[in-house]
């Protein structure tokens, strides 16, 4: 760990200064989109117990179906499944978590890496073109 307190060090240095600025704004990002992800992983699993024919399932496997379904996995009931035990409902709010958690919120990563990325290479540049 006592490399850790070495690392800000890095950020006299004119080449290595940016890629740790660059890296602390990434895990800045990957930290803003975990909680995003948390908030909307507990909201789809409060509407999966919701929209549940079985009675009220435990809530860590509502958490566990949600989650993956993010990487795409369905059927963690050995009996069959979401597919065939669950009522239409059910399968669009999953649907709709997959959309949301998948496409919108890993694209708003992206998003927000490139947006730090280029931030931090254009204030680099311009201390670098202010110094020559």
């Amino acid at each position: 760990l006592a490399v850790f307190q070495l690392l800000p060090m890095l950020a006299y240095s004119s080449t290595l200064g940016p890629l740790w600025a660059c890296t602390k704004k990434l895990f800045r990002d990957i930290g803003n989109f975990a909680v995003m992800l948390l908030v909307s992983l507990l909201a789809f699993t409060t509407a999966l117990g919701a929209a549940s024919v079985q009675g009220a399932p435990e809530v860590l496997e509502v958490v566990e179906i949600n989650l993956w379904a993010i990487f795409g996995e369905f059927s963690q009931d050995p009996e069959g499944g979401v597919a065939s035990t669950s009522p239409l409902l059910y399968k669009v709010v999953l649907l709709c978590a997959m959309l949301l958690n998948v496409v919108v919120l890993f694209n708003l990563l992206i998003a927000m890496m490139n947006t730090s990325y280029t931030a931090v290479f254009e204030k680099a540049d311009l201390h670098r073109n202010a110094e020559h």
